[in-house]
């Protein structure tokens, strides 16, 4: 399990699928381990590991779907609309420490997943991210962007560095609450 470099130090987006797709593998290798029965299990705070599989489904799924839609753009916003001081540093605090922000509703578990659902749905997401992203340069996906419920609007290239992270950050959070 790694986080990727900041975006200012990447040339290329398929450095942030790689590592997103170690995170990834550290992901399915937790959740294969674990009894049905934990994985499903409700804790008293937070979500269970079937909940943050799906969440981390349905926002993989929903950024996959977004990236022709946005660098077409048919959606989001030009570069020069959108932020182009990001401090990075300060970001990648925020993301790794899980700490209960309200998610949009559109990627809130909407009751979990079993295990074989969430593993298919997982493998899913990243087969439609990786198939919208063939092929698109850095450049392409620093030009178009769109809005961050919580850091406002970022190009497309920013969000494969957020969306990595914060992948990393439930990873962490899962070992923590399940080991």
């Amino acid at each position: 399990m790694r986080n990727p470099r900041y975006p200012n130090e990447v040339e290329s987006p398929s450095e942030f699928l790689e590592v997103w797709k170690e995170n990834r593998a550290e992901l399915v290798k937790f959740i294969e381990a674990l009894p049905e029965e934990r994985f499903a299990a409700k804790p008293q705070k937070g979500w269970s590991a079937s909940e943050i599989a799906e969440h981390l489904y349905l926002v993989q799924w929903n950024l996959a779907r977004s990236i022709p839609v946005v660098a077409g753009g048919k959606f989001g916003f030009a570069a020069s609309e959108l932020k182009q001081d990001l401090r990075y540093e300060t970001l990648f605090k925020l993301i790794s420490k899980p700490r209960g922000a309200k998610n949009p509703e559109d990627v809130g578990p909407k009751g979990g997943m079993d295990k074989k659902t969430a593993l298919e749905s997982l493998q899913k997401a990243m087969d439609r991210f990786e198939k919208n992203l063939s092929g698109r340069s850095a450049a392409e996906l620093k030009s178009r962007g769109m809005e961050h419920p919580f850091f406002g609007p970022i190009s497309l290239f920013d969000w494969l560095w957020v969306m990595a992270n914060h992948e990393y950050s439930h990873i962490g959070a899962l070992i923590q609450k399940y080991s």
